[in-house]
């Protein structure tokens, strides 16, 4: 009788353990993050006879950052000072970062968060200059990102770098603004970015870089349990009271 309550409680401690292996759900974390570094731009004189010298002048900067992951979340806006975001809690930690040459996000859900759990970080440089007449403006930056999603979750990360004169007269129209953009959700890669402005005339502008990213967490849908696991539990349930009813019938 001790062999047979021994295989009864094997077979149905087996039957329980698939059950909830198939009903079991985890949530997963993830690591994002994406990068504008090493901007810079190079004149090009369009007439070198008209006596001008090609000079491009930074006039004012504005800086915006967001930093948001689980219920906190904090921002800088229409600010003139670079400096970066930081934000360290039970759901994970996410960073953003603004320096006179690059603008960066990062972040990353903490393993154990729960299904619907998010994150969400911005960068964002934009800097105003004039430029004189007659001259050209070849920019160029580098944009770096990286989204690890081999776990349950989605995100995306994107750099995009762009700008524009405020003025499209002459031949401005042709060259009066450019936007150059790369984005992925899964993997890492670097990328060049850059365009050309240019103007016959003294003009103002804009050059921007942006750095975007997102993560969540999401619960993967458990498998549908096998019949035989439904027919372990039963058999072990089984003689388990056939067991008790032998116990109980003894005189």
């Amino acid at each position: 009788m001790r062999k047979l309550n021994s295989v009864a409680a094997i077979a149905a401690a087996m039957g329980i353990a698939l059950l909830a292996a198939g009903s079991s759900a985890h949530a997963a974390s993830n690591a994002t993050s994406g990068s504008i570094t090493q901007l810079s731009y190079q004149l090009i004189d369009l007439d070198l006879n008209d006596g001008i010298t090609p000079s491009l002048t930074f006039t004012s900067t504005v800086n915006s950052q967001v930093a948001s992951i689980g219920y906190d979340q904090r921002e800088t806006l229409q600010s003139e000072a670079f400096g970066e975001l930081t934000i360290a809690n039970a759901y994970g930690n996410v960073r953003s970062g603004v320096t006179s040459t690059s603008a960066s996000a990062s972040g990353a859900l903490a393993p154990s968060v729960a299904s619907g759990t998010g994150l969400y970080v911005t960068a964002h440089r934009l800097q105003r200059f004039t430029l004189s007449a007659n001259t050209g403006v070849t920019w160029s930056a580098l944009g770096s990102l990286s989204a690890d999603h081999t776990a349950s979750g989605g995100g995306s990360a994107s750099v995009y770098f762009g700008g524009g004169l405020d003025d499209a007269v002459d031949d401005v129209s042709e060259h009066g603004s450019f936007g150059d953009s790369a984005s992925t959700t899964l993997g890492s890669g670097v990328y060049q970015l850059g365009g050309y402005l240019a103007s016959r005339v003294a003009a103002t502008g804009y050059v921007s870089a942006y750095v975007e990213i997102s993560n969540h967490a999401f619960v993967e849908i458990p498998p549908v349990p096998e019949p035989e696991s439904y027919a372990m539990l039963a058999a072990g349930l089984l003689v388990v009271g056939a067991a008790r009813r032998r116990k109980s019938a003894r005189p």
